[in-house]
C-alpha cells in the first residue's frame, strides 16, 4: 500500500468518524462518545469485511475457491460447529469467521449461539 492510498483511507475513516459523531450527537444526549466509538467500530467492521468479499469475487477468486484451511476447520469447531463440509471453501469460512468472531468481540453471545445452531443445522444434511 502506498503512501497515497494509505492517506486517503486514513482521509475516509476520519470522514467516515465525523459523520457518526454529528448523527449520533444529534439523537443522542448520553454519552456520546461511547456510542460513537461503538457505532464506528461496527461500520468499519462491515466496511472490512465487504473488502474482503470483494477481493474475494475479484482477482482472489481462486484463493476464495480453494478448500477451507485446517487452521479455519479449527477456528470454526472451537467456535462448536460439528460437521464441516468436505467441500467447504476457504471464501466460505472466512465469511462464516468473520461474522462469528465480530459477534463475539461483540459480547451478543445469543446471536454466537443462534448462528451457530444455523450452520450446524445446514452443514449437518
Amino acid at each position: 500500500m502506498g503512501m497515497d492510498e494509505l492517506d486517503g483511507r486514513i482521509e475516509f475513516y476520519c470522514q467516515l468518524y465525523e459523520k457518526v459523531y454529528k448523527r449520533v450527537l444529534e439523537k443522542n444526549s448520553g454519552d456520546v462518545l461511547a456510542v460513537v466509538l461503538k457505532v464506528f467500530e461496527e461500520v468499519a467492521r462491515d466496511l472490512r469485511g465487504e473488502q474482503v468479499n470483494r477481493s474475494s469475487v475479484r482477482g482472489d477468486k481462486a484463493e476464495g475457491e480453494k478448500p477451507a484451511t485446517e487452521k479455519q476447520r479449527e477456528a470454526l469447531h472451537k467456535f462448536g460447529i460439528r460437521r464441516i463440509p468436505e467441500s467447504l471453501k476457504k471464501g466460505e469460512a472466512s465469511e462464516v469467521l468473520e461474522k462469528l468472531i465480530g459477534l463475539s468481540k461483540g459480547k451478543e453471545n445469543m446471536a454466537v449461539g443462534k448462528l451457530i445452531e444455523e450452520i450446524n443445522t445446514k452443514w449437518s444434511g
